[in-house]
């Protein structure tokens, strides 16, 4: 009973779910059609508050992913890592238009189709603001594979869906400060992403990356306090 109870409160959230199953199930059955076909001022509500969420958690993958494991298979996927990752490149980039796709979630998979092969390597690689911001996407891509994959191994195993991962800093340090996990992720996490972050610009070392991480530690503690 006590197993069962355990089970049910770590996949209770209200939070949206972000695999790749629970995207597709989103665009394709969501109620803003139905409130859109009947005319509904509610469907542009649902819109804007779905695309907000989709925004947060854009912000929100890159600094779980370090900071976490274990994560559940409903809150990670493919098409949430690569949103991100997108996303991370056009915050990055010092062409104009990569402003428009950092804060629109679907601007950023288009662009590429209006620039050639130079322009996106050029604006990728050679013309960005935060070298670290580039290594911190790439970092990103490879150590999201790797969850994934553990994802895909751990596949018909008990395992509580929901769940947005282990933390890391818990595991090592703070268990053993008698620190509970739940603190940890909702108040350290997003304090210490948020620090790095001002002291990064504070000390005029990298605005660009000082930047994406306030903004990362906002959402994540949003999240977590939601």
């Amino acid at each position: 009973m006590i197993r069962r109870k355990r089970i049910l409160t770590e996949s209770m959230s209200f939070w949206p779910k972000f695999s790749d199953p629970d995207i597709l199930k989103a665009i394709l059955n969501s109620s803003i059609w139905k409130h859109l076909f009947l005319g509904e001022r509610k469907a542009m509500w649902l819109f804007v508050k779905a695309l907000c969420f989709l925004k947060m958690e854009m912000f929100i993958s890159p600094i779980k992913t370090f900071l976490r494991y274990n994560h559940g298979k409903r809150t990670m996927g493919v098409t949430i890592t690569l949103m991100s990752t997108l996303m991370m490149m056009a915050f990055n980039t010092q062409n104009i238009l990569g402003y428009l796709a950092t804060f629109f979630p679907f601007i950023a998979p288009v662009l590429p189709f209006f620039m050639n092969t130079d322009q996106i390597m050029t604006g990728l690689f050679i013309d960005i603001k935060s070298p670290f911001l580039m290594y911190l996407w790439i970092s990103y891509l490879l150590i999201s594979a790797l969850h994934l994959f553990q994802i895909f191994r751990r596949h018909g195993r008990t395992q509580p869906q929901n769940t947005r991962g282990k933390s890391i800093l818990h595991t090592l340090l703070f268990r053993y400060l008698r620190v509970s996990e739940k603190w940890v992720q909702s108040i350290i996490e997003p304090v210490l992403v948020g620090f790095t972050g001002y002291v990064l610009i504070e000390n005029g070392l990298d605005f660009t990356l000082g930047l994406f991480l306030m903004i990362s530690a906002f959402c994540l503690l949003f999240q977590e306090c939601y």
